[in-house]
């Protein structure tokens, strides 16, 4: 997170904030939690948020080739105004959204030149499975929102 701060005040209260998060993801039953040597980290919708000596990050473990992306400071201030849930709910939509229109693009290729009807069909498929969890996960989130009482 590259934050532009000039006050030690505010390092201290982001820290505090992701600390918070970090405490959301430990409590929060649905994450899983990976220990290895070096790091704690809990996974949750293909977000993971690690925390290696003290120092916590969040990760977006889709769309990227070898290693994980760490978010972008819009998505951090999602997770800081938010929280752990939400936050991962979502980024798992932002995530559906990329994938449905790289399928939609295939599907488009797929009729305009290969014309394989296997594929076509395997690429419907793995575009209604998107849809259903992208719908499933805006439940999630519409119902997170009716326990906090938030529009």
């Amino acid at each position: 997170m590259t934050f532009a701060v000039e006050s030690n005040g505010l390092i201290f209260k982001l820290n505090k904030m992701k600390d918070n998060i970090w405490e959301q993801a430990v409590n929060d039953a649905l994450s899983t939690r990976l220990n290895t040597s070096e790091s704690v980290s809990y996974i949750r919708k293909g977000i993971k948020m690690e925390n290696k000596n003290g120092e916590i990050k969040i990760y977006n473990t889709k769309f990227s080739n070898d290693f994980y992306t760490e978010l972008t400071d819009d998505e951090y201030e999602l997770f800081l105004l938010r929280g752990w849930r939400i936050g991962c709910y979502t980024m798992a939509i932002k995530n559906y959204r990329r994938s449905l229109e790289r399928i939609s693009k295939k599907i488009i290729t797929e009729i305009n030149q290969r014309n394989n009807t296997r594929h076509y069909q395997a690429l419907k498929e793995s575009r209604n499975d998107l849809m259903s969890r992208f719908t499933d996960t805006l439940k999630l989130i519409q119902n997170e929102y009716k326990q906090l009482n938030i529009k």
